[in-house]
């Protein structure tokens, strides 16, 4: 009798704060008629105990079985993730929980940080940004500049940080100081 196991699962990190979905493919897993068959559960960093929502399961023609749960709270960290019925326990795997950034994200990149404005030549702006949650559409980054909505471009966003450029046409033939804001709606 073999042992059930993760075969592949994403995503492979998640914020630790709960409320996302996790899809596990097992080989070798019991056959199951519903969902309240199966059990999610993990051991949290802390060592804490974690049961996950287990929201759907389904098994394919060629053996393979979908568990897909919803992750709840825990420590941040590698959780030691297992599936189960009450006749197989699958064997572990880790699950990154990564803490939620808190407080106002911080810039590590911003070029050019001086330009010059001049009528008909846009100046191209890229920034990086830590410590802003990662986008799961990147339609929700907002940004602004001296108060004019921007369209950012090439946006990329990870769980570590979320870059982006935007152009902007300035015609301030003194010069002067212009705030950008960033948020996600």
């Amino acid at each position: 009798d073999r042992i059930p196991q993760a075969s592949a699962f994403s995503p492979a990190r998640v914020y630790a704060d709960g409320g996302h979905l996790v899809t596990v493919l097992l080989t070798d897993f019991p056959d199951v008629q519903d969902n309240s068959e199966v059990t999610a559960s993990a051991t949290a960093a802390d060592g804490a105990q974690l049961t996950f929502a287990v929201v759907s399961t389904a098994k394919s023609a060629v053996g393979v079985t979908t568990v897909v749960f919803n992750t709840t709270a825990g420590a941040a960290g590698n959780a030691a993730v297992v599936i189960y019925t009450s006749t197989k326990n699958a064997l572990p795997f880790s699950l990154d929980l990564v803490a939620v950034p808190t407080g106002n994200p911080q810039v590590k990149h911003l070029t050019p940080s001086i330009a010059e404005c001049r009528a008909g030549s846009p100046v191209t702006v890229s920034i990086r940004l830590d410590s802003f949650r990662e986008l799961t559409d990147t339609s929700h980054l907002q940004v602004t500049l001296g108060g004019n909505s921007i369209i950012p471009r090439k946006v990329s966003s990870f769980m570590t940080g979320t870059a982006f450029e935007f152009s902007a046409d300035i015609e301030d033939l003194d010069g002067g100081a212009y705030k950008v804001r960033v948020w996600s709606s």
